[in-house]
């Protein structure tokens, strides 16, 4: 919702009734773990 809808923060804690800070940790989480499994993927340099 962030990267591709744009949303802020706010926006998305308010439609999951959640708030701000743990909308912003999940977006974290969730782009370390993407990161971390493209890295996974990836022939030593």
């Amino acid at each position: 919702m962030v990267v591709i809808d744009g949303m802020s923060l706010r926006q998305i804690a308010e439609l999951l009734g959640v708030s701000a800070m743990t909308v912003q940790r999940r977006v974290k989480l969730g782009l370390n773990t993407i990161a971390d499994e493209l890295k996974a993927t990836q022939p030593d340099a």
